[in-house]
């Protein structure tokens, strides 16, 4: 969940990019870490939002999961971790139980598993905020 004055900084950024004459259109907000719902726990950022005109994609979210701090905790992209093959349930086995390696592999089997889906998300996410204009085609 966003601390409040994450949600104060989101909005003082909104608004210093408005002051800019940034086009509202372009201002593209990611709603990330929620655990309920964005409505509950961003709704000063919403508010805000809607006050200021900045169009609002709820689509445009991403709900909390360990696998960025697990990502960045071990300095591995999303994209390496996608094309990773290893069977870390299989090596974490050769690790005696207290071992940082056999943590690391824990959270690495974390990270697998949850890799795909993650990317998926992430492309929904700027599928939202960038939706690509079909022209038809004869």
């Amino acid at each position: 969940m966003l601390e409040f004055k994450d949600q104060d900084a989101a909005m003082d950024t909104i608004e210093l990019l408005l002051k800019q004459k940034v086009d509202p259109s372009k201002i593209k907000v990611v709603f990330m870490k929620y655990t309920r719902s964005v409505n509950d726990e961003f709704d000063h950022v919403l508010r805000g939002m809607e006050y200021l005109k900045v169009p609002i994609e709820l689509k445009a979210s991403i709900e909390f999961t360990p696998v960025f701090d697990i990502l960045t905790a071990h300095g591995v992209s999303l994209t390496t971790m996608l094309a990773d093959k290893t069977n870390y349930k299989e090596k974490l086995l050769t690790f005696p139980k207290g071992d940082p390696e056999r943590d690391k592999c824990i959270d690495m089997r974390i990270a697998q598993g949850s890799a795909e889906e993650v990317n998926e998300i992430l492309q929904n996410v700027f599928d939202a905020l960038f939706p690509s204009k079909k022209t038809a085609s004869k």
